[in-house]
């Protein structure tokens, strides 16, 4: 009686072949739209507010980008110095 040689990776052929005849490729037997859900229409409301969320937040941190470019650093250092920024740049300071 013969026996099955073991294939170079390690299976047989007649495994090779019995594993092979199992696997079916998914989807086969339905069109490409049927199962394809989309987003919920439910959802709409909530879809549109987080994407106007979105562009508030992209445009504040433009904002910040340019309130931080175009306007004058606060000191680092010194007391009186900071208190006399804050003086002359109030709105900026609390802003910034």
């Amino acid at each position: 009686m013969a026996t099955a040689e073991p294939h170079p990776g390690g299976i047989s052929r007649q495994n090779r072949r019995m594993v092979i005849s199992m696997v079916k490729p998914m989807n086969t037997d339905r069109s490409q739209s049927a199962g394809i859900a989309g987003p919920d229409p439910s959802w709409h409301l909530l879809y549109r507010i987080g994407g106007i969320s979105a562009w508030i937040f992209v445009a504040m941190i433009v904002a910040g980008i340019v309130i931080a470019v175009a306007t004058p650093q606060p000191p680092t250092e010194g007391g009186a110095a900071t208190l006399s920024y804050i003086g002359a740049h109030r709105t900026l300071y609390i802003v910034y």
